[in-house]
């Protein structure tokens, strides 16, 4: 397993490469982490992920643990791929995207790269209840996250009794 790479950046971009022991390694970022990639020349450290497959073995990369963290999750799941996972990373910030698991926010997901409907439900049922505080973000205590799946809860029933024929009041 390749924990993390530190070496030279060759090549800028969501595939960068790194030169490092005299291996010039391709790595795949999230577009956000691009972003915090230092100038060409310098030397860049990154979190990494590698993905070995039938078709190749590739290395994924992140500016920091948490957003690694997210994407472990988001591959547990299935019908999320790696590639998929990484889509995920670059349309959001990762706590929005925890926050959307967390509350059962479906339509959130599905505005993201690569993600459908159904793939929304499946994250939302398989990764509910899991994911870190530290990835919710400092601003969201468990008690606010509780209270927006109870908003969630209401809003869901109040539209089920509004289908059977009954006032919003």
């Amino acid at each position: 397993m390749i924990a993390s790479i530190e070496g030279v950046l060759v090549v800028r971009g969501v595939e960068s490469i790194i030169k490092t022991g005299g291996l010039g390694l391709q790595v795949l970022l999230p577009a956000k982490d691009v972003e915090m990639l230092p100038a060409v020349g310098e030397i860049v450290r990154l979190h990494t992920h590698f993905s070995v497959r039938e078709d190749g073995w590739t290395l994924f990369g992140f500016s920091d643990i948490s957003s690694l963290k997210l994407f472990k999750l988001l591959v547990s799941v299935n019908g999320i791929g790696p590639k998929s996972g990484l889509g995920i990373l670059s349309g959001s910030s990762n706590s929005d995207v925890a926050k959307a698991i967390e509350t059962g926010n479906e339509n959130y997901l599905v505005g993201l790269p690569g993600i459908g409907k159904k793939t929304a439900a499946r994250l939302v049922v398989e990764l509910k209840g899991k994911m870190p505080v530290e990835i919710l973000g400092d601003s969201t205590s468990i008690e606010q996250v509780a209270s927006l799946k109870m908003s969630d809860n209401v809003e869901a029933a109040i539209s089920v009794l509004n289908a059977m024929g009954l006032p919003r009041q």
